[in-house]
């Protein structure tokens, strides 16, 4: 794969190399990649994170205590009875 860079990402390419850090071109690439990909996934869970405070905050949430489970428990064995499986 070629890529071309405008003239300020070479230049910082090449401060990168002279630092010693990296053997290659690629590896600063490389690098440089898998932050902004770190970065993303951080962003998005920042996202996340925030709607489910609002959703709390708003009462949009369901408490998964041991009620909410036993009446689970119900509903699939009152699904099974409904339409049992042949076996």
């Amino acid at each position: 794969m070629n890529i071309s860079l405008p003239k300020d990402l070479e230049d910082y390419v090449a401060r990168q190399m002279q630092t010693g850090h990296y053997a290659s071109v690629s590896e600063v690439i490389r690098e440089a990649l898998r932050n902004q990909i770190k970065l993303s996934a951080s962003r998005q869970l920042d996202e996340r994170l925030a709607l489910g405070r609002q959703q709390v905050e708003t009462g949009q949430v369901t408490v998964a205590d041991e009620a909410y489970f036993d009446k689970a428990r119900e509903y699939v064995e009152d699904q099974h009875m409904a339409h049992p499986t042949k076996t």
